[in-house]
């Protein structure tokens, strides 16, 4: 019963944090910190059943640690799979979050040092 509960928590919390980045949350205001990427995977099954990189980053804000994680989607699996090679375990990547409520992040593939196109173009698509 408690891990049924638990999962109703974090399937409205996907919810929420989904119709949150659809309604165009403006992330261009959030301040930069760097993070570091401590997992990245590709992954066929994803909500919009399209293959996916998932990129898991910690950051520091606010004097605190925080965890979040990217996913971006893509047409095929060698897509996800060669973006998510291009972000391998320890390498440094820029996070915005929000100031208001610190543990709330994005890691836009635009703000990074050599951002990959295709990723850029899918998240614009997905963030518009």
């Amino acid at each position: 019963m408690r891990r049924l509960r638990n999962v109703r928590r974090v399937v409205r919390w996907v919810r929420g944090a989904v119709a949150q980045l659809r309604k165009g949350t403006d992330h261009s205001a959030w301040p930069i910190t760097e993070g570091e990427v401590y997992l990245n995977d590709s992954t066929s099954a994803s909500p919009f059943n399209y293959p996916a990189a998932e990129i898991w980053y910690t950051y520091r804000a606010v004097d605190q640690h925080w965890s979040g994680l990217c996913r971006v989607h893509f047409f095929d699996r060698v897509s996800a799979g060669y973006y998510a090679e291009l972000h391998p375990r320890g390498s440094k990547v820029a996070v915005r979050y929000n100031p208001a409520v610190p543990k709330d992040s994005v890691m836009l593939e635009k703000d990074q040092l050599n951002p990959y196109p295709v990723a850029v173009a899918m998240q614009e698509h997905f963030f518009s």
